[in-house]
């Protein structure tokens, strides 16, 4: 049975709104709530880029949970991004400054099936060998990191972000980013 949601808020200057939908749990009736963003492609992507056995992250600071994290650098898609491929690459040269020259959609992550009706888009990004740009500001630093390492990061809870560990996973069984 597929609920039948209903708008209860939209933002005026973003892909956002808050949904809810009756529901009967237990016995009782209640509400289900969702948060939907994003363009019909998905909520964003997540940009997946190696070579030589490294894996670029960045560093940022995560108000919402007050944390500073290692990530893959990632972002919510754009009115003008044609697909989340374009998202994903976007995404990268806007914090890196990197040049990109393509990329491929590996799959999708649901965030929080809880509360989110949101999927990212998980992108093998492939780099080129020069940065276009400035990066952005939006990120601390970025650096690449072998992949064995990112591992010791995860251990330590230097990585811990759900979809870069969801993406990193992803990108690994699909043969995406390998060990050298």
């Amino acid at each position: 049975m597929r609920p039948q949601w209903t708008t209860e808020w939209q933002a005026e200057d973003q892909l956002l709104r808050v949904e809810s939908a009756p529901l009967e749990a237990g016995g009782r009736p209640t509400r289900l709530h969702r948060v939907v963003t994003g363009i019909a492609a998905g909520a964003g992507a997540v940009a997946v880029a190696s070579r030589d056995g490294s894996v670029l992250l960045v560093r940022q600071v995560r108000i919402i949970p007050g944390v500073t994290l290692w990530e893959l650098p990632r972002g919510s898609a754009d009115t003008g991004d044609v697909d989340l491929v374009a998202t994903a690459r976007r995404e990268l040269t806007e914090e890196t400054g990197l040049t990109t020259l393509g990329g491929e959609l590996l799959g999708h992550v649901y965030p929080d099936t809880g509360l989110l009706a949101a999927r990212v888009g998980i992108v093998l990004v492939h780099v080129g060998e020069g940065a276009t740009s400035e990066p952005d500001g939006e990120v601390e630093e970025a650096d690449w990191f072998p992949l064995d390492g990112i591992a010791q990061m995860v251990a330590r809870g230097d990585v811990c972000d759900g979809i870069t560990l969801a993406a990193l996973a992803l990108a690994e069984a699909t043969g995406g980013i390998a060990r050298d």
